[in-house]
């Protein structure tokens, strides 16, 4: 099953993982021989990639053979109005540095010529497997149809939340639904081990000027680190 990141989770599939609401998120895979490691960065969010690592050589499924790494940004929002390639980079290496990999990395600025979208609208990215080639995709949020799953019901084995989302978790206790929020989680077996808060399922909503794609991202920068 293909799994869907929000901010600061973590997960795992064998060829599809997907990231909604990217806006000042970065989204990062890690390709492994045996799948697809995400993992959904909040801004200048260096301190739980060392869970990430961990995260990835814990897991069942890690061949311990990383081949390539991922990502994916509003660069001009995540770092600032003049946020280029070089920023982009500066964390890219940083990541790497943290979680010891070396060997090639391939992004994309979601705010470059070619990419169009709508300023400040949020969108959702993919990273898509096939016959060892990874390829990205991306569509505007407005144009996907999204569905949130609360507490005990979104138990995934293949997705962690690396920090709490207390904002979450305030939200539904105000509301009176308090109980939604799982803290003992049985299923949470790979580390990190921190309360598991939502999960979201994506679909693209199909009109005719779609007609029920995403758009392929043609150009990659890349570098080795």
């Amino acid at each position: 099953m293909s799994k869907f990141l929000n901010e600061r989770q973590v997960g795992f599939d064998t060829n599809h993982i997907g990231f909604p609401n990217l806006g000042d998120c970065m989204s990062l895979v890690m390709v492994d021989a045996g799948g697809l490691f995400g993992f959904h960065l909040t801004r200048g969010d260096l301190t739980n990639t060392p869970k990430f690592i961990e995260y990835i050589h814990d897991h069942r499924n890690y061949s311990g053979d990383l081949l390539h790494m991922y990502s994916a940004c509003f660069r001009s929002r995540r770092y600032s109005a003049g946020g280029g390639l070089n920023d982009w980079k500066n964390e890219m290496t940083n990541i790497a540095n943290k979680i010891k990999y070396k060997g090639p990395v391939s992004g994309v600025d979601l705010a470059v010529s070619g990419i169009k979208l709508k300023s400040g609208t949020p969108i959702y990215m993919e990273y898509r497997m096939n016959a060892n080639v990874c390829s990205l995709a991306y569509k505007q949020m407005p144009k996907m149809t999204e569905t949130t799953v609360y507490g005990k019901a979104a138990v995934d084995d293949n997705v962690r939340e690396l920090a709490v989302d207390n904002v979450l978790k305030k939200r539904l206790n105000d509301a009176g639904r308090a109980k939604e929020w799982d803290t003992s989680n049985p299923a949470r077996k790979i580390s990190p081990t921190l309360a598991h808060g939502k999960t979201t399922d994506m679909d693209l909503t199909i009109t005719k000027s779609n007609k029920g794609q995403l758009h392929t991202v043609k150009k990659l920068d890349t570098f080795t680190v």
